[in-house]
């Protein structure tokens, strides 16, 4: 099975829920509709782009974990579905209580493909220690909202104004963009 978002969110659906359970000894059947019907909930709110109510949220994935560790503690999370259930509650009261919508996807992708390009060009490669280091801080410069603000808007300005070179703001020029809601 893919592991993208589309096809989790497809394979989940009601749609298609009844005819994978129809392959499902009987014994079972109960438990697998419910783990289904559950993560389906969590992933089709996550993707969406719509506002959470973050306690009911929080009471859903808290249901699911007590609902795997009752009725199927033998399945174990991969990191996907453990971030998912365990963590983007989290990421969703930081977003202001805004669903990930395609962020998350996409953000997965180019993770994928930044940390590879990061080790490849832009990390020492004397040990895994040090190539791993300058990775991390890369991601986190990143990650930075300033940092990414910043690049938005020269990115912006270049298109804006061609024929005129970006140029560094000063600490004061980045805290007044910051008061203003125009940019």
């Amino acid at each position: 099975m893919s592991t993208t978002g589309s096809q989790g969110r497809r394979f989940f659906s009601s749609n298609l829920r009844e005819k994978i359970i129809e392959l499902i000894p009987k014994s079972h059947q109960d438990n697998v509709r419910m783990l289904m019907k559950l993560y389906s909930l969590i992933l089709r709110a996550v993707s969406s782009s719509r506002m959470i109510d973050l306690t009911t949220y929080r009471k859903a994935t808290m249901g699911f974990t007590l609902f795997i560790a009752a009725e199927l503690p033998f399945v174990k999370y991969n990191i996907t579905v453990h971030n998912l259930i365990f963590h983007s509650c989290e990421l969703i009261e930081i977003n202001n209580g805004k669903a990930l919508g395609k962020l998350s996807e996409e953000s997965l992708k180019s993770s994928n493909k930044d940390v590879r390009d990061f080790r490849e060009h832009l990390a020492r490669k004397s040990d895994h220690l040090s190539n791993l280091s300058d990775i991390f801080k890369r991601l986190f410069l990143r990650s930075d909202l300033i940092i990414r603000y910043e690049i938005s808007s020269s990115i912006r300005k270049r298109k804006d104004e061609p024929g005129t070179f970006p140029t560094c703001l000063s600490e004061d020029d980045t805290l007044l963009n910051l008061l203003f809601l125009d940019n």
